[in-house]
């Protein structure tokens, strides 16, 4: 008898387990009273699963440092500390290391939409808010820009798995009209449209060797660019006018280069306690300092050549969607939103799904 099992590897479902987490702690839930036993419970779960990675066959010296070395990274990122994103790069490089990289994408996948949907039931229930204080959709996450987040996610990674499909163009337009007219994030209905565009354009863009030198240095061209507009500040009536079109943001990354100083190590202070920072890359070079400022860089580069060498067109544009979206916000450059840094070592196939026949 034929019988088909749908195996889930524990890389996978850490992955699964680690973006509930994030959703979690984006949502009202992490205001509740037991959110931190949410918290300690997803953890310990994931990092089981890490271990149950390690583990593959006999325990050597080499596998017990491993695990050792996974349980320090795992309660640093439990942690709210200056150098948290660092450590969750080095933690998913790790554990995700020659993972099937389409089940990883499909765990990501089901991770965001079963956090919006949850969000949505206990927005409908009454539990969370529908909207903030502005009338701005929002179905129990903090604010409207981590559910435009959530969207665009979303959108990416259908196109990460399809991005010829007519579906994908109409999800796409509703998501980005979603996001613009009612959630109010402009910058992830941007982000969508830049997607949309860019999958729109294959047929010219695919192997074109100026596309590929603007996917392979988006970072240090986008971070440049930021870092040049925030010093300049609005001088004249053209960077007012861009202003203006980012909503404040270019005033904003100048009262930081006016305020803040950029230090090797970075410096832990609270965007809501001094003032909003719009924008991954000067938020690492503040945040996070220098140096991770530049690792990132080069680890955007290792993810960008990774894809122009398999010729995944679709991952190329996710990865400058993404460039152009931390140009807006702070959260795109998180391993938890960047699929490509998130999956940096792990081993590209085209099956998501392994099958047994007994």
């Amino acid at each position: 008898m034929n019988r088909t099992t749908l195996r889930v590897a524990p890389a996978a479902i850490f992955v699964f387990l680690m973006q509930l987490l994030y959703a979690a702690s984006s949502s009202e839930i992490s205001q509740s009273e037991g959110y931190g036993y949410i918290r300690v419970a997803g953890y310990l779960i994931a990092g089981l699963m890490a271990v149950l990675v390690c583990l593959k066959s006999s325990i050597t010296l080499l596998q017990i440092i491993k695990i050792c070395f996974i349980g320090l990274l795992m309660g640093l990122t439990a942690l709210n500390s200056a150098g948290r994103e660092l450590v969750l790069l080095a933690l998913y490089w790790i554990i995700l290391k020659d993972a099937n990289q389409s089940q990883l994408i499909v765990s990501f996948e089901y991770a965001a939409i079963t956090a919006l949907f949850c969000n949505t039931i206990l927005a409908l229930t009454g539990v969370y808010h529908v909207f903030d204080d502005n009338n701005n959709l929002t179905i129990g996450f903090l604010n409207p820009n981590f559910l435009g987040l959530f969207v665009f996610d979303i959108v990416a990674l259908v196109d990460l798995q399809n991005n010829k499909s007519k579906k994908l163009y109409g999800m796409a337009v509703i998501a980005a009209i979603l996001c613009w007219k009612y959630i109010n994030c402009r910058s992830a209905a941007l982000a969508i449209v830049i997607l949309v565009v860019l999958s729109l354009m294959r047929g010219i863009l695919e192997g074109n060797k100026l596309f590929l030198l603007g996917v392979k240095y988006s970072y240090v061209i986008l971070s440049g660019l930021s870092i040049a507009l925030g010093k300049i500040g609005v001088s004249n009536a053209i960077l007012m006018t861009i202003d203006k079109v980012l909503s404040g943001r270019i005033i904003a990354w100048n009262v930081y280069f006016q305020n803040k100083p950029i230090t090797l190590l970075g410096t832990l202070f609270y965007a809501r306690d001094f003032y909003p920072l719009d924008n991954a890359y000067l938020w690492l070079l503040f945040r996070y300092g220098v140096i991770v400022f530049v690792i990132y860089a080069v680890a955007n580069y290792l993810v960008s050549k990774k894809a122009i060498e398999q010729k995944t067109y679709n991952m190329q544009i996710v990865i400058l969607a993404l460039a152009f979206y931390s140009l807006m916000e702070f959260s795109p450059m998180s391993v938890f939103n960047h699929m490509g840094l998130a999956l940096l070592t792990a081993k590209s196939t085209n099956a998501s799904v392994q099958r047994k026949i007994e």
